[in-house]
């Protein structure tokens, strides 16, 4: 919501609206004057409008509501993508401090096994390279718990930002569950396997949400939109013009005068005036365009092809919407079942042995060797469960973006 990313892509919107406000558009009408001065002596002035079709201006707007819908189905497209964003961004975070917490566990069993090799030391139990290897091993955890402090950092800021938020803006996620307790709680592990959905009900919602699919299915619907409009184009728009006509013919000529002048009884010419040659009318004029060379065939062609292009394009995209589900399913059942071993049958039983094995140094019956061995394995075993979990999210993510739609 507060993305400054997701507004960017939410403005799209409006450009695409701005098509409904131009499809109601009529074509502008034309003032004009003929003035015909000393060559027919006729002025005209009127208008002419171009007559729009009634079925053109809605064909446009009906174009215009499928193109909105289309920028719609690619803002949600775009706005599915940035979710799969910050799941990951927010795993990666819950991953980086868990393991954060266990390297420190690490770090303060290192200063514990540390203290009591120096106490060994000085009563005269073990020999001075005990407290040399503890000391090495309690710095070299002291040293990986800072760099993995960093990184805690660096996700909080990473996932801070991709929320429209301050980089310094402290950003805390929950821990996960200590081992027994339910998973559901936080929502980030597996839950109970009756809840999960088949493989067949997951690739029957990704026909149906995907949302590339969902695109696809628009632009062919715009595209039969568009073939319409062309079809009705095909007819060009009449013109009609009116306006007042005024024709002021010139006077007699000379000669005619004399001809038809008239005399008085002595013989002398009269004057006659000439007689008025101004006429006043209206005009009205029809010019109609026929569809002859243009009849839209360019772009009717064109949209017939757009059309079957789509056509393929939406078996092509359920073709790899299919193998997306099924490979992004088959990830996420092998994710799940590694944590369930790791969960319920490695990581109590490991740090478990951890605690006999410093407990054994403490009392003189085991070594210095055991201890750290012990140690690095738990380390080992945490990180590896840890990894299993960014596993099972990174294909919990993938499935839900194959699907096109939250499967919790």
């Amino acid at each position: 919501m507060n993305s400054p990313r997701t507004d960017a892509i939410r403005r799209q919107l409006g450009i695409t609206k701005s098509n409904l406000i131009r499809a109601t558009e009529l074509p502008n009408p034309t003032l004009f004057m003929d003035n015909g001065y000393r060559a027919e002596f006729t002025y005209r002035y009127g208008v002419t409008a171009p007559i729009e079709m009634p079925w053109k201006l809605a064909l446009r707007i009906i174009l215009a509501k499928n193109q909105i819908k289309q920028t719609d189905r690619e803002i949600l497209k775009s706005l599915w993508y940035f979710r799969a964003t910050v799941r990951r961004a927010y795993t990666e975070l819950i991953v980086a401090q868990e393991l954060y917490v266990t390297l420190s566990e690490l770090a303060d069993l290192t200063d514990k096994l540390h203290k009591t090799t120096q106490k060994r030391l000085e009563s005269g139990d073990v020999a001075e390279l005990d407290v040399y290897r503890a000391e090495q091993a309690s710095v070299k955890a002291l040293a990986e718990k800072e760099r993995q402090f960093y990184k805690v950092r660096e996700a909080q800021q990473s996932l801070a930002v991709l929320l429209g938020r301050v980089v310094a803006d402290p950003l805390t996620v929950p821990r996960l569950p200590p081992e027994g307790q339910e998973p559901m709680s936080v929502g980030i592990l597996p839950a109970d396997d009756s809840a999960f959905p088949t493989l067949e009900t997951c690739l029957t919602k990704a026909m149906e949400f995907r949302p590339e699919i969902k695109v696809i299915k628009q632009a062919m619907k715009t595209n039969s939109a568009n073939m319409k409009l062309a079809v009705g184009n095909i007819l060009p728009n009449p013109v009609l013009g009116m306006g007042s006509s005024v024709v002021n013919g010139p006077g007699q000529s000379p000669s005619a005068a004399a001809s038809s002048a008239s005399t008085d009884s002595s013989g002398t010419p009269t004057f006659q005036p000439p007689p008025d040659n101004n006429f006043h009318g209206f005009f009205f004029q029809v010019f109609q365009e026929v569809p002859i060379f243009n009849f839209q065939q360019g772009d009717i062609s064109l949209y017939r092809a757009t059309a079957k292009q789509l056509k393929s394009e939406l078996m092509s995209q359920e073709n790899i919407v299919t193998q997306d589900v099924a490979t992004s399913y088959q990830r996420l059942l092998a994710a799940r079942k590694k944590i369930e071993i790791y969960r319920d049958r490695l990581l109590a039983r490991t740090f478990e042995i951890v605690k006999l094995a410093r407990l054994g140094y403490e009392v003189g019956q085991a070594d210095i060797n055991a201890v750290l061995l012990a140690q690095q394995s738990a380390i080992e075993i945490k990180t590896e469960y840890l990894t299993a979990v960014a596993e099972y999210q990174a294909a919990f993510t993938d499935l839900e973006q194959s699907i096109g739609t939250p499967l919790q």
